[in-house]
């Protein structure tokens, strides 16, 4: 009995040992390439079978419980078109929750030098064959436990390309088409990935791509929050080919199809700060942004809405050497630039001859523009109001001050074809004598209502209306000079009065400049006028009753003038 227990003992022993040789032998046997590659070539070919569909694999390495990767993989459509190419796929990954849990975590995923193709057609895609076997009606899925989850911990991306496009969409040859991309070089490591069945949370370390309209993001870091509703950037850091955006954005929609029609359909939500945003970058989404040149320095600002309706406030934007913008904004009409309305509120603006020099023909698509010369005497401009119209053709109601003075306006400038303007304007002291560099006359207020166009003397259109006040000419302040004239083709041609205590004077001139030898024509009524006070003569007690005066002089100027005064 004790011989048979034994034996029998001893027979298990050796089974057993026996079975666990044979366990190991294949599990060494696993990890040999060419047993590896044998088995994956038969799942490949069943795969194949089983899809309808062309599956490629070129090798496959598998350490039991550590590793797994794949070279050469590549997968077709029923078409025979691509869906993925992989040069290299390496997962690490970790099994020992998966016999409790049913979870495979994994480590790190990295996939190197693969491009995916993604197609939409009208009642179907590309990968539709692969989501209908992974996805089969009820009545054929066999009942399970328990779903298997997979736990992916970190994604690594090196030089992939990922091609999209949707045939049922209209697509646009200038600008980058979200119904149509084409990206390469694309390059992430995406860490901390969490998700579920609607969500997705990561910490984008880095991504850089160029998109083929020559979009390039040069860097990426976020912490990431996407679902089929919402896209939530935090702590954000995006450098594009001119451009660096900082701090916080937010889209929400209704699902991924809206951002077919992005600018319609999909709502922002910005807070930027520390950030440069150049046009040439906007260009790659609106065509019509290429005839605007701008680069902003954006210290602060919270913009929400739609991209064709938004609402930024408590801006704080800087441009050029001097140039400084807050306040609020409203913009409705993007991205079509030529019909997009701004109403700025709020607003301080401060800027210098120089700089809106340089701004103004960029931002009005003219290269030719210039402001007039006389003008660089103002130097230092603040605006304080508001601007409501088009980025070239808007209207202004605020104060503008100035080194020669500040000026109230109601009007409106136009940049769109030749230099326009229109509107009232008043001061109750301007340097015009620095203004004009006339030594003569110093400081004036006036009230006047002008409409014109042009920048300099040779194409200058204008209509003027209203009245000087306190007008300091030789030293002597005038009350109050009545004022109306136009100026057209090289000719100025005006009236006005002086009612002044010590002076009542009529006038009309003419001053024509459409030759090298000016012309300078004056009639004017002079009554009860003291030349003394005025500073004209340096006798006391002249004073010219009543008489009027008539010039015709010529020349190129005041020391070479030639010609006749006459009175009467």
């Amino acid at each position: 009995m004790y011989k048979s227990i034994k034996k029998i003992i001893k027979i298990a022993l050796i089974t057993l040992v026996s079975i666990l040789l044979l366990l190991a032998g294949l599990v060494l046997s696993l990890q040999l390439k060419p047993v590896q590659n044998f088995i994956a070539k038969k799942a490949v070919s069943y795969l194949s079978k089983e899809l309808n569909t062309k599956i490629a694999l070129k090798n496959i390495y598998f350490k039991p419980f550590h590793s797994l990767i794949l070279e050469g993989f590549e997968l077709y459509d029923t078409k025979g078109d691509t869906i993925l190419i992989a040069e290299r796929l390496n997962a690490s990954i970790n099994l020992n929750q998966y016999w409790g849990n049913n979870k495979i975590v994994i480590n790190k995923l990295t996939l190197e030098n693969t491009s995916a193709y993604y197609q939409v057609y009208k009642d179907s895609s590309n990968i539709k064959f692969l989501l209908d076997y992974l996805n089969p009606p009820k009545k054929d899925k066999k009942q399970v436990s328990k779903n298997l989850i997979f736990d992916l911990k970190q994604l690594k991306l090196v030089n992939n390309q990922f091609r999209y496009i949707d045939h049922t969409k209209k697509h646009y040859a200038k600008v980058v088409d979200f119904g149509d991309l084409d990206i390469k070089h694309l390059n992430a490591d995406f860490q901390g990935i969490k998700f579920d069945n609607n969500t997705i949370q990561l910490d984008i370390k880095q991504l850089n791509l160029i998109e083929k309209k020559g979009l390039e993001i040069k860097g990426l870091a976020t912490n990431a929050f996407v679902s089929n509703r919402k896209i939530e950037l935090k702590k954000l850091l995006l450098i594009t080919n001119s451009s660096i955006i900082k701090d916080y954005v937010k889209l929400e929609f209704n699902g991924f199809e809206d951002f077919s029609d992005f600018n319609n359909r999909v709502d922002v939500d910005l807070n930027i700060k520390n950030s440069v945003l150049n046009s040439s970058d906007i260009a790659f989404f609106s065509s019509a942004m290429h005839r605007v040149k701008f680069d902003l320095k954006i210290k602060k600002a919270t913009a929400k809405g739609k991209v064709n309706h938004i609402d930024a406030k408590n801006i704080h934007i800087e441009t050029e050497k001097s140039t400084k913008l807050i306040g609020n904004v409203k913009i409705t009409g993007l991205p079509d630039i030529e019909q997009t309305e701004f109403k700025l509120s709020n607003l301080k603006l401060e800027s210098t001859y120089k700089d809106l020099q340089n701004i103004l023909p960029k931002l009005s698509n003219r290269k030719d523009f210039k402001l007039p010369e006389l003008l660089k005497s103002a130097n230092t401009i603040i605006y304080n109001g508001s601007l409501n119209g088009l980025y070239n053709n808007f209207k202004i109601h605020g104060e503008v001050k100035t080194d020669l003075g500040s000026i109230y306006t109601e009007s409106s400038l136009n940049f769109q074809n030749d230099f326009q303007y229109d509107g009232l304007y008043q001061s109750k002291a301007f340097s015009i004598g620095t203004l004009l560099d006339n030594q003569v006359l110093k400081t004036s207020g006036f009230d006047l209502n002008l409409k014109g166009s042009g920048t300099s003397s040779d194409n200058l259109l204008l209509a003027i209306d209203g009245h000087l006040e306190n007008v300091d000419f030789k030293n002597y302040t005038y009350q109050h000079i009545p004022l109306t004239g136009k100026i057209v083709d090289k000719k100025f041609i005006g009236s006005g009065a002086i009612e002044d205590p010590n002076a009542k004077i009529d006038f009309q001139t003419e001053v024509d400049w459409s030759n090298p030898a000016i012309r300078y024509n004056l009639t004017a009524d002079i009554n009860d006028t003291d030349l003394y006070a005025l500073h004209f003569s340096q006798q006391n007690g002249i004073i010219v009753h009543s008489t009027t005066i008539e010039t015709n002089l010529m020349g190129s100027n005041i020391n070479n003038l030639v010609g006749e005064t006459t009175g009467k």
